[in-house]
């Protein structure tokens, strides 16, 4: 396989910091046919990178479930059924379990543990849940052609009923969420990297970034440890604090990898040029 031939380290640390690619360039455009997708996780305390695999994670749950054509409840069957993990949220009195099909909608719906009671919660579009000592939370979105909006959401129960409420309007599509120590989030949202504090207010750390269709795909690290990683298509993007501001870098590899690769191993046009990290 192509991805075998071209040798690469797991180890962020040693990869190489390239031009950040400005949207709609030649750079740009190499990323965004590239047939790579970068999968970040912290492993043994080092940031690592893994290509992401062609099945997600998925959770098993002990019943199927499809959305009834006519009203907001579901068709349930009893039998083992896998849901992407990151979909799939479990609670003391069943599941949360979220569907997204992007521009023809999605959905968070409520299952007792053997699927045979259910409800829809709301029509918000999760991309990623998190699960914190504050509470269940989310962010939802959608983004078709020039239209883009998305919200943080908590979840949480009232009078019995699961409910959604947004926390924040991010007022474009958001990609990924994840909790810092204090109770805040850092969201990765289409052109931007935010904190939501946990007031509500919105810190923008890194505005107009380059991976509107990228898709990033996966975040880890701490910015109190040094620095976050997010893994998208063909790269990583790293943001490093840099006394009141944030640096945004962009990481390859290698060198084979400043020309992007088709799976039949030909060169995608377009170049980047590297230098050390």
């Amino acid at each position: 396989m192509l991805f075998e031939r071209l040798k690469h380290s797991t180890d962020l640390r040693q990869w190489l910091k390239t031009l950040i690619p400005i949207p709609g360039s030649d750079k740009w455009l190499v990323a965004n046919h590239s047939d790579y997708e970068w999968q970040v996780q912290q492993k043994q305390g080092k940031p690592e990178a893994q290509l992401v695999p062609t099945r997600p994670e998925m959770t098993l749950l002990p019943f199927s479930f499809k959305p009834r054509r006519i009203g907001d409840d579901y068709e349930t069957e009893p039998g083992e059924h896998k849901a992407p993990s990151r979909m799939v949220v479990k609670v003391t009195n069943g599941w949360l379990i979220a569907t997204d099909i992007g521009e023809w909608g999605g959905d968070i719906g409520w299952f007792s543990q053997d699927g045979t009671r259910h409800y829809k919660i709301s029509k918000d579009q999760v991309q990623a849940f998190s699960k914190t000592e504050q509470g269940i939370f989310a962010v939802q979105g959608l983004s078709h052609r020039a239209f883009s909006q998305g919200s943080l959401i908590r979840l949480s129960q009232k009078i019995g009923r699961w409910n959604s409420e947004v926390v924040v309007d991010f007022k474009e599509k958001p990609y990924l969420l994840t909790a810092e120590l204090g109770g805040s989030f850092l969201v990765v949202t289409e052109s931007r990297l935010i904190r939501v504090k946990t007031d509500g207010r919105i810190e923008t750390l890194i505005d107009r970034a380059f991976w509107q269709c990228l898709y990033p795909n996966s975040m880890a690290g701490s910015l109190q440890n040094g620095a976050i990683y997010i893994g998208m298509r063909h790269g990583v993007a790293r943001v490093r604090k840099q006394g009141r501001t944030y640096q945004l870098d962009w990481l390859l590899p290698n060198k084979e990898f400043t020309k992007a690769r088709n799976r039949l191993g030909h060169v995608i046009k377009g170049s980047a040029n590297s230098v050390g990290i």
